[in-house]
């Protein structure tokens, strides 16, 4: 079973090809920000380290962590946005792997895919066998930002000038799928590189 990374900047249609994948073809999918929010919950292994270092001014009424106060106050700052990151990869990293675990005990699936937007920052790829870079146009990325999120272009600047460059997503990639013309095109594509990589 093949343990493939599916990484790529902010708009660039990592979901889509995670869903065509798992609708066309016996693979499971792990989304790391699902995962990291679910380990923040209340009980969950990254709550109580997120509110020792943040403060309980971050909590709701329920306890729960106000995720979008959290995240307005780590975006305009790197060594905050740093030290978050410290305090949840762990946990989501070893929730990963026992996910995979399973999923290869199962023998039901060609492969597991682990959508993630930092792949390497976080260190998957020491347990991913291939890295998937969903690579679309700006202008592509820009006009799917504004439609699907309402972002302004001074928001989308901020985040773009954030997230690594595409030579930085180029250099470990060891497949490139393209995703600037539409669901069909990504599907040949997928189905091609499935072919080749799972036959």
């Amino acid at each position: 079973m093949l343990v493939i990374g599916i990484t790529g900047g902010i708009g660039s249609g990592k979901s889509l090809v995670v869903k065509l994948l798992t609708e066309h073809f016996a693979v499971a999918a792990i989304d790391t920000d699902t995962l990291a929010k679910e380990l923040m919950k209340k009980g969950r292994a990254s709550y109580n380290r997120v509110v020792e270092h943040f403060g309980t001014e971050l909590l709701q009424a329920d306890g729960e962590i106000d995720r979008e106060r959290l995240s307005k106050l780590v975006f305009a700052d790197q060594a905050k946005l740093a030290l978050l990151n410290s305090l949840t990869h762990p946990a989501v990293h070893e929730e990963v792997l026992s996910l995979i675990r399973k999923y290869r005990e199962s023998g039901r699936y060609q492969a597991v895919l682990v959508e993630t937007a930092l792949l390497i920052e976080a260190g998957y790829q020491s347990f991913c066998d291939e890295i998937w870079y969903v690579h679309a146009k700006e202008e592509v990325r820009r006009a799917r930002l504004k439609e699907s999120r309402g972002y302004s272009d001074e928001k989308i600047d901020s985040i773009f000038a954030k997230q690594k460059s595409e030579e930085e997503f180029y250099r470990y990639a060891t497949w490139i799928i393209e995703n600037n013309a539409g669901e069909e095109e990504v599907l040949r594509e997928l189905k091609q590189v499935m072919s080749a990589k799972c036959p």
